[in-house]
């Protein structure tokens, strides 16, 4: 049974960074917002365009009910130097990485 990802306040993804460190995806649906945390405060375009092209596909997966998931959208790095302007405050710095 599929979930309505569109209702969803937030959903978590953890990224493993080769097989040496975590990172967590946070998909916020009804704000049509990515967020991309990283405490040693590396971006991840990638892993942000990814996000938004598997939430892209969920919505086609659905049709009509998907609707809202298709399109652009926001995307944010945030870490202990926010490298988007607008982000979140920034987290704490990872010091043993």
């Amino acid at each position: 049974r599929k979930k309505l990802l569109e209702k969803m306040d937030h959903i978590f993804f953890p990224i493993n960074i080769s097989n040496s460190h975590w990172c967590l995806g946070v998909v916020l649906p009804k704000l049509k917002l990515i967020r991309y945390y990283d405490s040693l405060g590396g971006g991840n375009q990638e892993c942000l365009d990814r996000l938004e092209g598997y939430m892209q596909y969920e919505g086609r997966s659905r049709g009509e009910k998907g609707k809202c998931l298709l399109g652009a959208w926001k995307k944010e790095n945030v870490g202990p130097r926010a490298s988007t302007a607008g982000a979140p405050d920034t987290i704490p710095r990872q010091l043993d990485g």
